[in-house]
């Protein structure tokens, strides 16, 4: 028996009343709880239209983001010797990995 991950973390969104009944008589149809019914149906969703990037691409994009926010915090917000240094590692590794 596979052991599931506990769920520690809730996303809440709005509904009209007429769609939160929609939702229920779904999910009930179904025979599944409110909130499992319309999680696998947003996860069925993300999953099958390839919304997420590679992981390759998301660590490329995601480190030169890093890199630009850092910049924009410096030009802007007088930055620290942490930012600094932050900032001089990140465009050390994007120097490297081209």
């Amino acid at each position: 028996m596979q052991v599931k991950p506990p769920k520690l973390h809730r996303v809440a969104f709005r509904v009209t009343a007429e769609q939160k009944l929609l939702l229920q008589q779904a999910a009930k149809n179904k025979g599944n709880s409110l909130s499992d019914f319309v999680l696998e149906l947003i996860l069925d969703r993300v999953q099958s239209e390839e919304t997420l990037p590679k992981t390759s691409q998301l660590s490329e994009l995601s480190l030169e983001q890093r890199v630009q926010i850092a910049q924009r915090t410096l030009e802007s917000n007088g930055p620290t010797e942490k930012m600094r240094s932050l900032l001089e590692e990140g465009k050390r590794m994007l120097g490297s990995s081209k």
